[in-house]
């Protein structure tokens, strides 16, 4: 008999336990990064998985506590389904992925770890991933944090869902924090204020390569997405014309280059963490930093 081992799962089977249900306290805080938390729709949401198989593994999953199919409502089932697909969406471009092995465990005794809350599993797979579990020697091998998989796939799913929707420009940007020189990088805008570096999304790009190459071209610094952050939506008329922007926020290091020193002299301002927050002369943006304290902090300890 053949055994696949999967010994890092043994700090779910092992570890200590979250009181109540962690699917119902996860949507039940969907905007904390710490719930990992994708999209949440009226009847379904969706999240990583804590303990992942594979890297970018997430699991769909009905609002409502129930253990089995056919407990759920026809809506809570087809939103499942809906979320799957745009879940499979946004994780092509996000991870180039050759496949995705889907399905549910639907009983203790059929293998679910959380019987009692039905979920459904989706895992991006690879070409030579070594047969479902990616591991050598007893060694997970994922290539990112939680954090970043989180941030660059939530911002997808988003900005796919905006322009589903429709009518809106779709935009990525970020914090970046220079850990060398302790100090976050904000840009000036053209009209004086001071912002975050952020852009348009071309055509063909992901919302996290686009945040990349708008802070690239509006600071000189090569940004690597540490985290999410969160979204900004932007409703405004200038020279007598409305703005309707989607934007979706990172929170990102940064390494300068000698392009920095130019834009320190126009268009860039960096600023220590003391005086972050009201430095951001937007009211909304001021306000979506100011939440992100807590992830921009634990960025600083770990840069």
């Amino acid at each position: 008999m053949q055994r696949l081992w999967a010994p890092w799962r043994m700090r779910y089977v092992g570890g200590e336990r979250t009181p109540g249900c962690i699917f119902c306290n996860a949507i039940g805080a969907p905007d904390d990064p710490e719930s990992l938390v994708l999209s949440a729709g009226e009847h379904a949401f969706m999240l990583l998985n804590r303990y992942p198989y594979n890297s970018g593994h997430l699991m769909i999953v009905p609002n409502e506590h129930v253990p089995t199919l056919e407990a759920l409502t026809s809506e809570a089932r087809a939103e499942m389904f809906e979320l799957t697909s745009l879940a499979i969406e946004a994780a092509r471009p996000v991870f180039h992925c050759d496949g995705f092995n889907l399905g549910m465990n639907i009983g203790e005794v059929a293998g679910a770890g959380i019987a009692d809350h039905l979920h459904m599993h989706l895992v991006p797979r690879w070409m030579g991933d070594a047969n479902f579990m990616p591991i050598v020697a007893d060694t997970m091998v994922l290539p990112e944090l939680l954090p970043v998989t989180h941030a660059r796939l939530r911002a997808e799913i988003e900005t796919r869902l905006a322009d589903k929707t429709g009518g809106q420009e779709l935009v990525a940007g970020a914090l970046v924090y220079l850990p060398d020189r302790q100090l976050f990088a904000l840009r000036r805008s053209r009209g004086g204020k001071t912002v975050l570096p952020k852009g348009h999304i071309e055509d063909g790009e992901t919302a996290a390569e686009a945040a990349i190459r708008e802070v690239r071209e509006e600071t000189g610094i090569i940004a690597t997405i540490a985290g999410w952050l969160g979204t900004q939506i932007i409703d405004e008329e200038i020279e007598g014309q409305q703005r309707y922007q989607h934007v979706v926020m990172f929170l990102a290091t940064g390494e300068a280059t000698v392009e920095l020193a130019g834009h320190l002299e126009t268009d860039v301002v960096l600023v220590d963490r003391t005086s972050l927050v009201e430095s951001i002369d937007i009211p909304t943006l001021r306000s979506l930093v100011e939440a992100a304290l807590p992830s921009i902090d634990q960025l600083m300890g770990h840069s």
